[in-house]
């Protein structure tokens, strides 16, 4: 059985927040790309939605199960909060829709699993959107550092802050899978792990810490992780997360030759200074629609996961997104009970 593929992919959105417009600018702004589905809780949001990315009228839908059967939709891109990520995933994919799903794509690495068990089992491409990944000035950043430029790799040193007081109520809400943690972690641990030398295993707790709001959800995150690699040397992360205030949003990359710069937003820099020199590499539009060029690659390839954002490494980011969320609660009790 062999992946179904298109000359020009129907793409479908699920959802209509800020994440979910900003990828539909992308795709009619920046590629050739073919919008012909989307969804949101209400007929008119949805409508006022499509109108304004060419998306037909008899493709703006109120019901999943109503976009699901709709014939021309061959992808799924999927930007609703966190917590629905995982069944929202399986329900396309059970559907025979590839998916294109926001990160993070689980909030427990055997939920990760099962997404992509899924899409093995029905034949069908997947990848958690880790749009940073494709980014043009951090794929020329992993060519330098894996090709030597900064020698031997010590360290990633990633400030992500920003003021989230206007953003949607579901960044602040834990049972969304709100906080620090969970929205933005996984840009430095993914940023780590791309600059990391082939054999690296997985990280090493060192410490974390949080500062939580009265509802428990977690305002700022600090952690430091130690990623073992080849004759007993580790690459060492240190992130410092916030969701209340703005701070520098750069990162640092230490090796044994140099250091490299990644200007803010590290996420989604438009340069970076290595040794010294700097390097303009500027992005188009938003950003979001490079990774569509990968997801569009891959099908046509008859690929059901990307090279660049693989099963095996989005499972473990929720792995150690999940082990830094156990140690800090566990931390944090110990110290409420005198225990440290």
């Amino acid at each position: 059985m062999t992946i179904t593929t298109v000359a020009r992919p129907g793409w479908a959105i699920v959802g209509t927040g800020a994440i979910a417009t900003q990828f539909a600018e992308d795709l009619v702004s920046q590629r050739n790309t073919n919008p012909v589905a989307v969804v949101s809780r209400t007929k008119e949001r949805a409508v006022a939605f499509g109108s304004k990315y060419g998306i037909p009228l008899d493709g703006c839908y109120d019901d999943m199960d109503a976009l699901l059967k709709d014939p021309r939709v061959n992808v799924v891109y999927i930007a609703t909060p966190h917590t629905r990520h995982v069944e929202e995933s399986i329900r396309c994919i059970e559907a025979q829709k590839h998916v294109l799903c926001e990160k993070p794509l689980a909030l427990r690495s055997a939920d990760a699993q099962r997404v992509y068990d899924a899409a093995k089992k029905h034949n069908v491409f997947c990848m958690e959107a880790l749009w940073s990944r494709f980014i043009p000035a951090l794929v020329e950043v992993k060519k330098l550092v894996q090709g030597g430029e900064l020698g031997r790799l010590l360290s990633v040193d990633v400030d992500f802050g920003f003021d989230g007081s206007d953003a949607p109520a579901r960044l602040m809400d834990p049972a969304l899978g709100g906080g620090a943690l969970f929205d933005i972690g996984i840009y430095p641990i993914a940023l780590a792990t791309s600059l990391l030398p082939p054999g690296a295993g997985a990280p090493e707790l060192v410490q974390a810490r949080a500062r939580r709001a009265d509802n428990s959800c977690d305002r700022t995150f600090d952690a430091e992780l130690a990623y073992p690699t080849a004759k007993d040397n580790a690459v060492a992360l240190t992130m410092r997360l916030s969701v209340v205030e703005d701070t520098s949003q750069v990162a640092v990359v230490r090796g044994t030759k140099g250091v490299l710069v990644v200007d803010a937003p590290q996420h989604s820099p438009d340069s970076f200074t290595v040794n010294g020199v700097r390097k303009e590499v500027p992005k188009a539009g938003h950003g979001l629609h490079y990774q569509v060029g990968e997801v569009e690659a891959c099908i046509a390839a008859g690929q059901l996961q990307s090279a660049s954002v693989t099963w095996q490494e989005s499972v473990q980011w929720a792995a150690t997104l999940e082990r830094l969320q156990a140690a800090e609660l566990s931390a944090a009790r110990a110290r409420k009970t005198g225990r440290v």
